[in-house]
This record gives structure tokens, sequence and C-alpha cells, in this order.
């Protein structure tokens, strides 16, 4: 799973992006909580932290990228100049 400061259970908001780590007893802005992390005192929250008054957007992660497959059809196109 892939961890965000916003999805942290330890994370508190205290402005209108600005939120407190109680862990490392730090303020960050907008921009730590929205990228990835590998903080060792992350704790899942499924509430979105930044999720505007009542309403309450929960995580839900994307799906498994899709590669895409080569086909046998396609080849080199050979062009003559005359």
């Amino acid at each position: 799973m892939k961890q965000y400061c916003r999805y942290c259970a330890n994370a508190v908001l205290i402005g209108t992006y600005e939120f407190y780590c109680e862990i490392k007893q730090k303020e960050y802005g907008e921009s730590k909580g929205k990228h990835l992390n590998k903080c060792k005192a992350f704790e899942f929250n499924q509430v979105d932290l930044y999720s505007p008054g009542d309403t309450f957007r929960e995580y839900k992660p994307r799906g498994e990228y899709k590669k895409h497959e080569k086909s046998d059809d396609l080849e080199q196109i050979e062009m003559k100049m005359e």
C-alpha cells in the first residue's frame, strides 16, 4: 500500500491545507501531505485529511497498471524512393 500523510491517523489538520504530525511534532504544508512517503509511524486512516467539511472522501486505490501488449501485426514498413 502506498503511504500519504493525508491518510495517516497521526496527522491533524490545523489550517486549510497545513497539518500537524503528532508523532514527529512538526507542522507540514500541503505538498508533504499529498506526496508518497515511507514514514515508519504511518497508521492508515481511510478518511482523507483534506476532505471538505462534513463530506468524507475515502481512500480508493487505483487499479494495477496495464501494460501494452505487442501485436504481431506491427512490422516496420519499407519505403522505396524513386
